[in-house]
């Protein structure tokens, strides 16, 4: 495990912990002056993890988020619920194993309170059909947030290269990086 601390600007900081284990992982991320933006996901090979690691860099390549980052593994539910609560944007990743989330996603997501006038979004990779993207989706709306979709996007924008939730098949390819940065792109514009 590697902890960091660093300084990007008088503003800005980037503090966390990285688990280099490989095992399910949790991340909280995105804080933008007193507004906070959270993410966290699991991940099976590796692959949502590289999901939720570009969607980071380039947010922070904006200069305009302070990053926090936490394993789950070693975060209370409580920590992460408080960090949420704080949050005006989650976003929530996981991999599809068996049709299903993993870790103890779920059981994060069924303690989450309210998230009436929060953005959320969800995102993750997949093999087969990516069910617990949708899971996730379902759990955000239950919740009374402001759930990103292609839909709404295409509403407010009127273009249709964006999509939500987040759905990247197997790996961060060139193509999917592509996908991502409309969808970062879009997200930036929801954080302004």
């Amino acid at each position: 495990m590697i902890q960091y601390n660093f300084k990007i600007s008088d503003k800005l900081w980037q503090i966390g912990v990285i688990d280099d284990r490989g095992g399910p992982f949790h991340r909280l991320v995105l804080t933008k002056g007193t507004t906070y933006n959270s993410y966290f996901y699991t991940t099976i090979r590796g692959n949502t993890k590289k999901i939720a690691n570009y969607i980071s860099d380039k947010l922070i390549e904006s200069k305009r988020f302070n990053v926090s980052v936490f394993d789950g593994d070693k975060t209370s539910h409580s920590q992460i619920i408080d960090s949420i609560e704080k949050s005006d944007l989650v976003l929530i990743g996981s991999a599809t194993k068996y049709g299903d989330m993993i870790g103890s996603l779920e059981n994060l997501l069924k303690a989450l309170p309210s998230l009436e006038g929060k953005t959320t979004a969800s995102f993750g990779s997949f093999a087969w059909s990516g069910e617990a993207i949708e899971i996730i989706g379902d759990y955000l709306k239950e919740k009374s947030s402001t759930y990103l979709t292609t839909s709404d996007a295409i509403k407010k924008t009127g273009c249709l290269e964006y999509e939500f939730p987040i759905r990247l098949r197997y790996n961060l390819s060139e193509s999917n990086m592509k996908k991502l940065d409309s969808a970062i792109k879009y997200i930036e514009s929801v954080i302004n």
